[in-house]
């Protein structure tokens, strides 16, 4: 959620507004190699600009979380370096404020970024910490940016989302302080939603998650049929329309669409056991508390007989993260 909010949210030049609706539209529905190719003519186009490689930096982090992967780590970590360095260039240097507070926009977006990448290696706990660290590094740049030009509207749906993300990290690291964070995450995202009608997708996806924890799943598949009409056969949709029914423990619904995501990976991602593992472990759940006890049991097996598998060195992290769901599955399943 929070890559494709800092990749809306990016202040485009007016001639390459139609390239980020693109961009967003290409990693949306898992077209990566376009994705890149746009990002990377976004690059070439504006060699004095830190934009095209935040673009890149996007792509190579979708593809990576769509994938289960660390293949482009490496190019990840060096558009970061570029990005950084040409911002806090501008930073230390430049007198005009509306340009300082750009680039401060554009640090914290590159911060944002790599906040995601630490954070959704959870598993480890030295990558929570450094998706935390990160993470607060990159809200006070937004904030430093909004702060030089209160017109920079783009900076509060980073920030609303940034809020959001920290009020629900307390679900699975208990000791982050929250207070209030939701209710001011909230309100920033109103504001962005309100501003621009480039955010309102966005800002949808946005409210998926919050509606989906907050317990109120009806809310969200609302949003969430919304991307789908504008994002059709979106493989990230389906790993979310999933996650929403059995956060909510919809069992029934939380059935059909494990299986129509199973019947996806097994399509379109054959070699990566271990996401379609994942689906598996999402099946035994909901068949489980259908009362089908037996065919819960073969699904965790078959789970157990993908990670095995899955030999890739560069997923080796996503399988230790799938073991540990499917340790909890097995719990839940007596």
């Amino acid at each position: 959620m929070l890559i494709i909010a800092l990749l809306a949210t990016l202040p485009f030049p007016d001639d390459y507004r139609d390239e980020v609706r693109d961009l967003m539209s290409l990693v949306l529905t898992e077209r990566f190699a376009s994705a890149d190719s746009l990002a990377r003519k976004v690059k070439n186009d504006l060699p004095d600009s830190p934009l095209g490689s935040l673009l890149r930096m996007a792509v190579i982090e979708f593809k990576m979380t769509d994938w289960s992967t660390d293949e482009g780590e490496d190019d990840f970590m060096a558009e970061f370096d570029r990005a950084n360095a040409m911002t806090r260039d501008v930073i230390n240097n430049e007198k005009d404020p509306a340009k300082r507070a750009k680039a401060h926009m554009f640090r914290g977006f590159a911060l944002g970024f790599k906040a995601v990448h630490y954070a959704r290696r959870y598993q480890e706990a030295t990558n929570v910490l450094r998706g935390l660290k990160y993470g607060k590094e990159a809200l006070d740049e937004i904030t430093r940016a909004q702060e030089l030009d209160s017109t920079l509207y783009d900076c509060y749906l980073a920030m609303g989302i940034y809020d959001l993300a920290i009020s629900y990290a307390q679900k699975k690291v208990p000791w982050v302080q929250a207070e209030n964070r939701k209710k001011k995450g909230m309100a920033e995202l109103a504001l962005a939603t309100e501003k621009s009608e480039l955010f309102k997708p966005v800002a949808f996806l946005a409210y998926v998650y919050v509606y989906m924890y907050e317990g109120n799943p009806d809310l969200a598949i609302q949003y969430l049929n919304f991307l789908k009409s504008n994002y059709p056969n979106s493989r990230t949709l389906m790993w979310l329309e999933a996650e929403v029914y059995l956060e909510n423990e919809r069992w029934y619904y939380a059935e059909k669409s494990s299986e129509a995501l199973l019947a996806e990976l097994e399509k379109n991602q054959p070699n990566c056991y271990v996401n379609q593992a994942e689906a598996h472990i999402y099946l035994a759940r909901a068949r489980y508390h259908l009362g089908d006890k037996e065919g819960a049991r073969k699904h965790l097996e078959g789970a157990a007989r993908l990670l095995e598998a899955e030999k890739d060195p560069l997923r080796q992290g996503a399988v230790k993260k799938a073991w540990g769901k499917l340790k909890d599955a097995e719990k839940e399943i007596k």
